[in-house]
């Protein structure tokens, strides 16, 4: 079997084909577990690429899932890299722009978000060396 050696410009098509991979796994997933999953994960696409204020209501979900952990235990060992990723994307946009752009609230709610990501055993187990990497860089 060939597995096909990417370059650094190909992230989106890296991306395309874990995301139908993590689709097959999904499909094989308990009906509750998949819920999660898709919850999870539609605050991780609003946390990256929504505006402002669906940011900040993902922020607060995420929040409270952090804060309850054990209830999504499940769904956050499918989704701890995406969440972390999400939290790398999201702290490159908001330092990259003039403060004026983001407000200085929402930066600190987020930082706060992260630290209490970074601090959750549960969530740190299950991600990835690189994407730990990617954060802390």
């Amino acid at each position: 079997m060939n597995i096909p050696v990417f370059d650094e410009d190909d992230e989106d098509l890296r991306q395309q084909i874990s995301q139908l991979d993590r689709q097959e796994a999904r499909e094989k997933l308990d009906p509750e577990v998949r819920k999660q999953i898709d919850d999870i994960m539609k605050h991780v696409h609003n946390l990256k690429y929504s505006e402002l204020a669906k940011r900040v209501e993902s922020l607060i979900t995420i929040n409270e899932i952090i804060q309850s952990v054990a209830k999504y235990a499940d769904g956050i060992k499918h989704t701890a890299n995406d969440l972390i990723n999400a939290f790398t994307h999201v702290l490159i946009d908001i330092f990259e722009r003039p403060m004026q752009d983001f407000p200085l609230r929402f930066a600190k709610y987020f930082v706060t978000i992260v630290n209490k990501a970074a601090s959750c055993k549960e969530i740190m187990r299950e991600v990835s060396e690189k994407e730990i990497y990617d954060l802390s860089e």
